[in-house]
């Protein structure tokens, strides 16, 4: 059909195609071209060289000069040089231009610069004959600036200012030309056509140090760009690109696109069309004008990916993922510095529907669940990922070794995922066993050790849960040598050692528990947790003096650890020292005053409207609170992987003296390591999966009700009984149905009986005392100091009977 065409119509439809970019088109044309009484004979040389030029620069995935790239381009160059012998002056010029592409490409600096000179560019006396010449000269601008770059190294003769001219020029007519082609095209095939000139322009800002007008040249380009349907994919690279700048180069208060006349200019021209109707958003602030640009990328970049699904265009689609994945990562550095959870789920759940194949994703967004609290469909979601993995690795062969790597990370992950918030044991230990057998062999031994252990925590987390004393006796050997083989796998893992220790004070081999203990510590001496479980090692010992020494030791240099303090509070209550303990206990009060502002602070970020949205990212003191909170609970470490913080699946040592109990509430209850002052991982910080979910509040609760108990006891035992009474009422409104608050009304009311006057009254005290012990047992039957209170209230009473049973 093509070699029909003659004339003008051979001529408007060749100037189409080099307008739009489409080289298989202007092949096609070619034939029609070279044929007699085509009208275009003249042209036939420049417009063979142009298609050979740009089908070898289209093949590159970034175009970088090299001189190999010479001799697949000589014939071209031979083509040009013809043309500029014979033809007119404004196929001379393009002849030029696209000489000066050609050099460029094969890195001849000086032989591009002097083509340029022989266009006549600069001077102007040339019209531009089609939009395809207005396109090269915009090109031939930025390729000047390149060669100026690269010659600058070699010759100290070119100065940075021409270069940064070069590249405004550029820029302004790559802006003129985007204008034209909007106009002429309607339905244009070659919607990313103006990406390789464009792209180029983004060397002005970097040339300018990031510096204001480089920053606003980008908003330029981009307001030019947002409104039109040429050049999606130059605006969705833009977009990444400068919203990365931002971040990187702008300070967190600055006031972004509200001080920007690109950004002014374009809402005047929306409000004169608009009017007072505003159907536009301008940013206001930069973490507004971040997030609005990763938005705009991440649509395109998706529309992109979703529109390549054919086999020919899988190169294409693959770019296009690798481009949204950048878009994905900066997205997730943004929003979770926010706790924006809710909207980064949301977005990978998004992805999800075309890039269901990428396991990257899926455990970026198993990371984005596990922060909102969705701890289950978290594990589905690693499920998944681990399927991915494991169908990919089969496909690939020659990387078998890094898709292993990936699939024992996950299997990793989920075990720990498994343990720490949903409770399923057995799950656990069949990833983790997966996991130990990923890492047996080649080179992944390294990995081998953590797997084993993950193994070993969860064989050790079911035998505790077992009711059966035997059957739970049995478990917990099989656990300890699962812990001993671990220690001897990896001889200098820190954390093989301390939970060694830890599950040989759980079965009372307390010499065994010091040394593994010992041990760990001169591995990693930052372990909070290792030294509590010293501490605790110490007062089963009856060690209470060097207990003490440990703790206060430690607390210099973590002083804001909860479960230091509290031990701290229990061993200087055991020594009688009022003064020291009510100094404890007040900073422990303050320890949680402090943590109530960081909740009510989440509470409100998790709550926002959609007017709120809007102030939270113009509010700067907000931004920065998510950024203090952010560094106290790092986000970007690797979430749910063991060992990169103080150990968090840490058992009760068990003790039947409520000094321990209480002291160690904070392993016994599952509390998170952040609340405890230890080091977080990402699962444990201050987001919705933190703070707020059941399990959190639970422990939160539990552990101040103990701090107050600990407080009436010691008032208890210093015979303060009116003051014994508010720190009950105030433990047992924060956690209703602990058996210690129980425990300690029953023995408020045994020490009221004993110092009443009036037999009736001290019968009632009784009564009362013997009602609330009896409540603290139906709680927890196995609460020693509940019975012995209770024996010792019988034999009060005469009633040996009871009181021998209760002995019993």
């Amino acid at each position: 059909m093509a070699t029909k065409l003659r004339g003008s119509r051979l001529e408007a439809e060749v100037d189409r195609a080099r307008a739009d970019g489409n080289w298989k088109r202007l092949s096609d044309l070619l034939r029609a071209m070279k044929a007699k009484h085509s009208g275009m004979e003249d042209m036939v040389d420049l417009v063979e060289a142009e298609l050979e030029l740009e089908t070898f620069l289209e093949k590159l995935d970034e175009v970088l000069p090299r001189s190999e790239h010479a001799s697949a381009l000589r014939e071209a160059e031979m083509l040009l040089n013809e043309t500029v012998e014979r033809c007119s002056d404004g196929a001379t010029l393009e002849a030029h231009l696209l000489l000066a592409k050609l050099h460029y490409a094969c890195a001849s600096y000086t032989q591009a610069l002097k083509d340029i000179e022989n266009s006549g560019m600069e001077l102007a006396n040339t019209p531009f004959r089609t939009l395809r010449a207005l396109r090269l000269v915009a090109e031939v601008y930025a390729i000047k600036g390149f060669c100026m770059e690269a010659l600058e190294s070699i010759e100290k003769s070119y100065d940075k200012k021409k270069a940064l001219f070069c590249y405004e020029k550029a820029a302004e007519l790559a802006i003129l030309y985007v204008g034209e082609i909007e106009k002429n095209i309607v339905a244009g095939p070659g919607k990313g056509s103006v990406a390789t000139p464009m792209t180029n322009l983004s060397r002005s800002e970097k040339l300018g140090k990031s510096n204001v007008e480089g920053i606003e040249w980008y908003r330029r380009i981009i307001t030019c760009l947002g409104d039109k349907s040429t050049g999606e994919r130059l605006q969705q690279k833009m977009s990444r690109q400068f919203a990365e700048l931002l971040l990187r180069a702008v300070p967190a208060d600055g006031r972004g696109g509200a001080t920007s006349q690109a950004v002014s200019m374009k809402s005047q021209n929306l409000s004169f069309y608009m009017g007072s109707q505003k159907g536009y958003f301008s940013p206001i602030s930069r973490t507004e004008e971040v997030i609005l640009l990763l938005l705009i990328s991440e649509v395109l970049s998706t529309r992109e990916v979703v529109l390549n699904r054919s086999a020919d265009l899988s190169t294409s689609r693959n770019r296009s993922l690798k481009s949204a994945k950048s878009v994905y990562n900066l997205l997730t550095m943004v929003l979770s510095t926010l706790r924006q959870y809710h909207l980064l789920c949301s977005i990978y759940e998004r992805a999800m529907k075309f890039v269901n194949q990428d396991e990257y994703l899926w455990q970026q967004f198993a990371f984005c669940l596990v922060c909102r609290g969705k701890h289950l469909r978290a594990a589905r979601v690693l499920e998944q990922c681990i399927a991915v993995a494991s169908k990919e690795s089969n496909q690939a062969t020659n990387d078998s070794d890094t898709g292993s790597s990936n699939s024992a990370t996950y299997h990793m992950q989920a075990a720990i995922l498994y343990m720490e918030h949903l409770g399923q044991n057995d799950a656990a230990i069949t990833h983790a066993m997966a996991a130990v057998k990923l890492c047996s062999n080649g080179p992944l031994d390294y990995m081998k050790g953590r797997a084993q252990l993950l193994c070993a925590i969860a064989h050790g987390l079911r035998a505790q849960c077992e009711p059966c004393f035997n059957d739970r006796r049995r478990l917990l050997a099989k656990a300890l040598t699962m812990f001993e083989n671990c220690v001897h796998t990896d001889p200098h893992d820190y954390l093989a050692h301390y939970y060694c220790g830890l599950y040989h004070a759980i079965v009372c081999d307390l010499e065994a528990a010091r040394e593994r203990c010992a041990r760990s510590l001169e591995l990693n001496a930052e372990q909070p947790n290792a030294i509590l479980l010293l501490a605790l090692i110490f007062t089963a010992e009856g060690d209470l003096k060097g207990a003490l020494e440990l703790v206060v030791n430690a607390l210099k240099d973590f002083p804001s650890h909860y479960g230091l303090m509290v031990l701290q509070l229990h061993i200087e209550t055991k020594f009688g020292r009022v003064e020291e303990s009510l100094d404890t206990c007040c900073h422990l009060l303050d320890f949680w005053r402090k943590r109530e502002w960081y909740v009510d602070e989440e509470r409100h970020q998790l709550t926002l409207g959609p007017a709120d949205g809007q102030s939270l990212l113009r509010d700067n003191s907000s931004i920065k609170a998510g950024r203090e909170l952010s560094s106290a609970a790092p986000l970007f470490v690797n979430p749910l992987g063991i060992g990169i913080g103080t150990p968090i699946l840490t058992p009760s040592v068990g003790s039947s003296q409520v000094g321990l109990e209480m002291s160690v509430s904070v392993v016994d209850s599952g509390m998170a390591a952040s609340e405890a002052g230890g080091q977080s991982v990402s699962s444990e910080s201050y987001g919705a999966g933190g703070a707020n979910s059941p399990t959190a509040a639970w422990a939160r609760f539990r552990a101040q009700a103990n701090m107050w108990m600990a407080l009436a006891e010691l008032f208890l035992a210093e015979g303060r009984l009116n003051d014994v009474a508010p720190c009950v009422e105030q433990a047992t409104t924060l956690f209703p149905h602990a058996h210690q608050a129980f425990y300690l009304k029953g023995r408020l009311y045994m020490a009221k009986a004993e110092e009443a006057t009036d037999e009736a009254t001290a019968l009632k005290f009784r009564s009362e005392a013997n009602a609330s012990l009896l409540s603290a047992l139906a709680l927890c039957p196995s609460h020693t100091p509940s019975l012995f209170y209770l024996a010792k209230l019988y034999t009060s009473e005469g009633n040996t009977v009871m009181a021998e049973l209760m002995y019993k």
